[in-house]
């Protein structure tokens, strides 16, 4: 998603190498050689070919410049190859196939408000940003509820979304109930009805943290600059959950992933209660639920097992030790949020 826009909410980049890393290799430099590269090479793939940008993106465009080459420039580092200019904070959230459609539908619904006119794409920090289509694709998978956009300017101030937040409140949002607790779950409308349409519980295996700095060495971009929270001054939740996933293993080490589930699995599995127990203090909606539940688990024990024996066999298959998998953030310069 670009201001730069004005048929389009957002454009989708092919490759997720090039999206992140332009042509460099991961322990290359950006050197202003790979920086002219990768901008020819995003302009033969024809990325914004269908896009129309803002008249006032033209500002400052050098005279020999054309203006489709122009729209390169002016998207290196924000749109594509993004690890040229920008430290990044990724979650990874594994869905159901009909959750995914759903998805790609908002998205493309957005994206279809713009496409032939009337309406000009129009965007700012607090009522429509980046954090805000992201947010509400997934709250189009009942993941959690939709944010408005274009909401008053005084509420929209207190409630926008930011990038390194929203990492913290999906993280939290997977969590927000204990996996074991029927009870919770059920009682959730949201949780309750993810699990009755669609088979899927939000705290599940490959829910991942990832962490990476932007290239270094750089020859273009400023590379000290911070990527914040906005916290809260009292309690300041963000940064002590950031810290405390960061802190686990299971955040961003796949293995370390599959084996606290699997242990966790195995643990409400030896601990299930009878669903004459559970009658008793719920109402007989409660039946739908419980079934799809155990048949949810024994899916996700599946999965987990199917998953170590995959790694496994890619390590034997290999060098005979583990392949690499995400680990704890890098040790690096400050994340950046622009050049």
């Amino acid at each position: 998603m670009n201001s730069h826009f004005s048929n389009a909410n957002w454009v989708g980049i092919p490759h997720r190498d090039f999206f992140y890393n332009g042509l460099l290799k991961p322990d290359e430099a950006l050197t202003q050689t790979a920086y002219a590269a990768t901008k020819q090479e995003a302009q033969r793939r024809n990325l914004y070919t269908a896009i129309r940008f803002q008249d006032w993106t033209a500002e400052g465009k050098p005279a020999d410049v054309s203006d489709e080459q122009w729209k390169y420039e002016i998207s290196i580092g924000t749109d594509y190859a993004v690890s040229f200019g920008r430290a990044r904070y990724c979650a990874r959230l594994p869905i159901s196939q009909e959750q995914l459609k759903q998805v790609i539908t908002f998205l493309n619904g957005r994206n279809a408000l713009y496409q032939n006119g009337p309406k000009t794409f129009e965007t700012n920090v607090l009522q429509d940003n980046c954090n805000h289509l992201t947010h509400n694709a997934l709250a189009a998978a009942d993941f959690w509820h939709e944010l408005p956009v274009h909401q008053f300017i005084l509420k929209a101030a207190l409630t926008f979304p930011v990038p390194k937040n929203e990492i913290v409140n999906l993280l939290d949002q997977t969590q927000r109930h204990d996996i074991g607790d029927l009870h919770a779950l059920y009682h959730d409308r949201l949780t309750r009805k993810s699990l009755l349409e669609k088979g899927w519980l939000p705290d599940t295996p490959g829910v991942i943290l990832d962490s990476n700095p932007v290239k270094t060495p750089n020859e273009i971009y400023n590379t000290q600059l911070s990527l914040i929270f906005y916290d809260d001054p009292l309690l300041g939740h963000y940064h002590k959950a950031f810290e405390r996933y960061l802190s686990q293993p299971r955040y961003h080490d796949l293995k370390a992933n599959l084996l606290w589930y699997q242990t966790l699995y195995a643990k409400i599995a030896a601990e299930r209660r009878p669903l004459s127990w559970w009658l008793k203090k719920e109402p007989s909606g409660f039946v739908a639920f419980y079934n799809a539940y155990y048949v949810w688990l024994q899916n996700q024990q599946n999965l987990v097992q199917r998953g170590l024996t995959m790694l496994t066999e890619n390590a034997s298959l290999s060098t005979g030790s583990m392949p690499a998998l995400p680990g704890r953030a890098p040790v690096g310069p400050e994340p950046v949020n622009g050049p």
